[in-house]
């Protein structure tokens, strides 16, 4: 059974800023540090649906790598993608902008599921997510992209 865990957060920049700022792998580590340490796109041309993604993510001191890939795009809204290589918890998940009071409200919704020993943990590791790891990154974003 999948877990859901997210946020938002308003951002003093436009959709189409907040928009290019989301869709550049290289800056992924910008506004998810520490957890994130690595990202970079693994398929040739601009980012569309089918391109792939590899992060390398550190969270409760175990590093592991993630691939995922775009399953829906509709710049400058909304982005949503799947996670395609097995890992202790598989997460999917989308990026949504709206334009709110002059800026952008983006919200960040994730779905994921523990596997193997990891799946009795899985309901902590969301709520660790929901109360630490996200609100930590939204605060990180809204400083990345003023």
């Amino acid at each position: 059974m999948a877990i859901e865990f997210g946020g938002s957060v308003l951002l003093d920049k436009p959709v189409q800023e907040v928009w290019r700022f989301l869709t550049d792998p290289d800056r992924d580590t910008n506004w998810r540090r520490p957890h994130v340490l690595s990202s970079r796109k693994l398929t040739d041309g601009p980012l569309a649906v089918g391109s792939r993604l590899e992060t390398v993510n550190k969270f409760w001191g175990k590093r592991e790598t993630v691939v995922t890939e775009i399953t829906t795009m509709d710049p400058p809204s909304s982005l949503s993608w799947k996670q395609v290589n097995k890992g202790t918890f598989l997460t999917d998940g989308s990026y949504r902008l709206e334009g709110a009071n002059g800026g952008t409200r983006f919200t960040l919704a994730l779905s994921g599921q523990g596997k193997g020993a990891f799946k009795l943990l899985a309901k902590r590791f969301a709520r660790y997510q929901d109360r630490e790891v996200i609100p930590l990154f939204l605060k990180q974003l809204k400083e990345a992209v003023a």
